[in-house]
């Protein structure tokens, strides 16, 4: 199980200096609202995709009047390997990924070394929120699983992007024939590893031990295009209207995750916290398919839960979430409910004021 020992960072946010050892089980990070906790775990989260889970844009997370931040970590295989060094360093324009002092091309070779899965704001608008945010996490579930997906859906992407520059132009469909065909092609493998995917999701969430109290809780995924419909053809036979939308209108970028509760869309029938707990569900199963496609549990990042759910509904989300999860950092507010909802102790306790993180004792 990969263990993040030790995290360094400079220039991010308002932590403009860090120097941190960490636990290999439960990380409580504790600070009031606007002290850094979050960007904790952005940070970290960064380590492990080279993005945010924040925001697209790396102005937004370098500290006032810098041109860069750097954030360095020692990531641990098992106990009798050696640790490996990650870096990634970003300013406005450039993005710099290290393993053990080696330059690397793409940031997704972070991931290999060391997985996250994100429970934060951005999560609890899955279900309020448009697809795009849905199908983000069955891609990010299958990047870590699956050696081949990134690079199929980044041909993927190129052949839609391509494509729908043609429809821009009003370009005629024999022009438009051959990114038709590798759309396509992509397509169809894409759709099968999500529907792979998310069949792992409901075997996992169906075996869980206590889904059961909330109904009968399921996934179901909509490819993008009409069912038993050759996209081929589909594609073909639609290119003028296309070209009328300057848009491709069928394809997995078009893809839905729904989230259903004894059969029906959940959003129509849970109160606000039971939809927050069926959320929790979706990342907890994500995390698991990760664990188990690649036999190297996640590190979970879970931010401030205590202020989304009532005591036993975090009690039931943290128990979830953490069945397979391996390291884990969870921030929060105040320490006594976070300490009351955990399924074991954690074994490092931070706290956190204006930027500036330190071991503290925990909550009593």
């Amino acid at each position: 199980m990969p263990v993040l020992e030790h995290l360094t960072a400079k220039n991010f946010r308002i932590i403009r200096e860090l120097d941190l050892g960490l636990a290999a089980g439960i990380n409580v990070i504790q600070g009031r609202n606007g002290s850094g906790k979050t960007s904790l775990l952005e940070m970290i989260y960064l380590l492990g995709t080279g993005k945010s889970f924040r925001t697209s844009r790396a102005a937004d997370y370098i500290s006032a009047n810098e041109q860069f931040t750097l954030v360095t970590g020692s990531v641990r295989e098992s106990s009798t390997s050696r640790p490996s060094m990650l870096g990634i360093e970003k300013s406005n324009k450039d993005t710099l990924c290290r393993i053990d002092g080696q330059t690397v091309t793409a940031a997704s070779e972070l991931a290999r070394h060391f997985s996250v899965v994100s429970l934060d704001a951005q999560a609890f608008r899955i279900m309020d929120d448009g697809p795009a945010i849905r199908r983000s996490l069955i891609d990010r579930a299958l990047f870590h699983v699956e050696p081949t997906y990134l690079d199929i859906y980044k041909r993927f992407h190129r052949a839609l992007r391509s494509r729908t520059e043609l429809l821009k132009q009003g370009a005629s469909l024999a022009e438009g024939e051959y990114w038709n065909e590798q759309l396509a092609e992509h397509a169809q493998t894409l759709d099968a590893a999500r529907r792979h995917c998310v069949d792992r999701f409901n075997a996992w969430v169906n075996a869980a031990p206590s889904a059961g109290q909330w109904g009968k809780v399921s996934f179901e995924y909509r490819q993008g295009w009409r069912a038993e419909t050759d996209l081929r053809k589909l594609l073909a036979d639609g290119w003028p209207r296309d070209v009328e939308a300057g848009t491709t209108q069928s394809g997995p970028h078009r893809a839905e995750l729904k989230i259903l509760l004894d059969g029906r869309p959940a959003g129509n029938v849970v109160s606000r916290g039971q939809g927050k707990l069926l959320i929790c569900a979706l990342v907890a199963a994500q995390a698991s398919f990760i664990a188990h496609g690649t036999g190297r549990r996640p590190a979970l990042l879970i931010d401030d839960i205590t202020a989304e759910l009532d005591r036993d509904s975090c009690m039931a989300a943290l128990s979830l979430l953490l069945s397979d999860a391996g390291q884990a950092f969870v921030t929060t507010i105040e320490g006594a409910p976070l300490m009351a909802a955990l399924p074991e102790a954690p074994e490092a306790w931070f706290h956190v004021e204006r930027g500036t993180i330190a071991p503290a004792v925990p909550a009593s």
